[in-house]
């Protein structure tokens, strides 16, 4: 059974025009009230020895997956929907933040924009086959349309980020022939095998620059290639 391991993070979207101050400083509070749980969750050797697998993502891929979120809209309610614009994020320890503008799009066709928010926000990770997700639930909003929706109505129409990854092992090595003369005679062939096995996340850590996925390896099945 493929487990899912749920961490949440604080993360703030930070837009060009500004976020209040309160939420901003709340979260960083958390965070730095974090840091030292971060500091024992790496120093840990249980944590080390029980993951078979450490996956890096950096700040450059993740703003590459950002960028095409970059105008799309989401959700569709009878009322609005939502686009976003030029998200950027900042990955730090125990914090990612993310820079971007939220615009509320009228389904009225008479109508076009509502006006464009500002927000703070959590983000939720999770990992299920093989994609990394990240889902961000709004604590704050400001902004011109702000009075046309509510914090709940953007939390339910806002998609989660997904971010592929290869969490499944599917290899196949190619065969190999070994052969020495010294100091002793020796000489084998390997056939063809595919090795195959599923990845179970064990930890989603956020630190400067970059996001570590710890991951188990489980079911891992070797057989013969014909």
């Amino acid at each position: 059974m493929q487990v899912l391991v749920f961490l949440s993070i604080a993360v703030v979207l930070w837009l060009a025009v500004g976020l209040p101050d309160t939420p901003t400083d709340e979260l960083e509070r958390q965070r730095l009230a974090s840091l030292s749980a971060l500091r024992d969750r790496l120093l840990d050797p249980t944590l080390r020895s029980k993951s078979d697998l450490t996956i890096v993502v950096d700040e450059d891929l993740f703003n590459k997956v950002l960028a095409e979120y970059s105008s799309r809209e989401f959700g569709s309610s009878e009322l609005f929907r939502l686009k976003l614009h030029n998200p950027k994020v900042k990955l730090r320890n125990a914090l990612a933040l993310v820079s971007m503008e939220i615009e509320v799009l009228s389904s009225n066709s008479f109508l076009a924009s509502l006006g464009k928010l500002q927000a703070a926000a959590q983000l939720h990770f999770s990992a299920d086959n093989g994609v990394l997700l990240a889902r961000p639930r709004i604590v704050n909003l400001a902004g011109s349309g702000g009075s046309a929706v509510s914090l709940e109505q953007i939390n339910t129409l806002l998609a989660p980020i997904s971010i592929p990854l290869s969490f499944n092992v599917d290899k196949v090595l190619q065969p190999l022939s070994i052969k020495q003369t010294t100091p002793v005679a020796f000489e084998a062939t390997v056939q063809p095998r595919r090795i195959a096995g599923r990845v179970n996340v064990l930890e989603i850590l956020p630190l400067d620059k970059r996001l570590v996925v710890l991951a188990k390896i489980r079911e891992v099945n070797v057989s013969e290639m014909k």
